[in-house]
């Protein structure tokens, strides 16, 4: 009996440093700023992307605004040239 409890209390830390690690693994080591773990990375690549995201979009709709005009600008010349 006193071996069976012993076998178990042994499986019991075993998973529990076992879910320790997953905890720090996904949380980070609260001793060290820098270690974010993973969900702080994924968090932080959450806001980049979204960052992006806007810059890509700035930038098409800044492309769209200066295409306009200068197509409008190709037009003219080449009517010029092709219609006199």
């Amino acid at each position: 009996m006193k071996q069976e409890l012993d076998r178990i209390q042994d499986s019991v830390d075993s998973i529990d440093q076992k879910l320790m690690r997953i905890e720090a693994f996904l949380s980070g080591n609260e001793l060290d700023r820098e270690d974010k773990g993973l969900i702080g990375r994924v968090n932080d690549l959450e806001k980049r992307v979204l960052l992006l995201e806007k810059w890509k979009d700035r930038i098409f709709w800044t492309l769209i605004g200066m295409g306009i005009p200068a197509g409008i600008g190709i037009y003219n010349i080449l009517e010029k040239i092709f219609i006199k």
